[in-house]
């Protein structure tokens, strides 16, 4: 299963990498750069910084995959609650925990992915006088990652204990 969600994460930031690349001849020379809390643009920049969110979100996805394959080489990197009884499983139980932790991993980059292009998009539709700010609405995004995030440590912590004999 986290190899399907990988391959998703990957399309979607294959998918963001096209967009910036269709859009980026129709850019101005100033595009927003940073916006408020309440949506506003509160600083421009110039066009070629519409390349840094695709850029940032990519080294992101490959850190957190990394990470992800280091903590299955090395299950004792790994940081959870009650992290011994973790450890004391066997590596077959330990990988079943692993390979849950990673799928959740999955989503949750492609949450990033997902977010960052929404941001990359908006960022083109104000540029292009689309509209006129970043919704307050977008404020769901960083709240869903930090309960998914929230959520992960949690099952990943549930499902070493239900793999622990009693």
């Amino acid at each position: 299963m986290a190899r399907l969600l990988w391959g998703i994460t990957s399309l979607l930031l294959i998918g963001l990498w096209v967009f910036s690349a269709i859009v980026y001849p129709q850019l101005p020379e100033r595009i927003p750069a940073h916006f408020g809390g309440y949506g506003q643009v509160i600083r421009m920049d110039s066009r070629e910084s519409f390349w840094f969110l695709p850029a940032l979100v990519t080294f992101l996805v490959a850190v957190g995959f990394g990470l992800s394959r280091l903590v299955f080489a090395h299950p004792k990197l790994l940081n959870l609650p009650q992290k011994e009884k973790f450890l004391e499983l066997s590596p077959p139980k330990q990988r079943r925990v692993l390979a849950r932790l990673d799928a959740w991993i999955a989503l949750l980059f492609g949450l990033l992915v997902l977010g960052f292009g929404y941001l990359q998009w908006t960022s083109y539709r104000v540029a292009t006088g689309g509209q006129a700010g970043l919704p307050v609405g977008f404020w769901i995004f960083p709240l869903a990652v930090l309960t998914w995030v929230s959520w992960m440590v949690w099952d990943t912590a549930r499902t070493a204990r239900l793999e622990t004999p009693r």
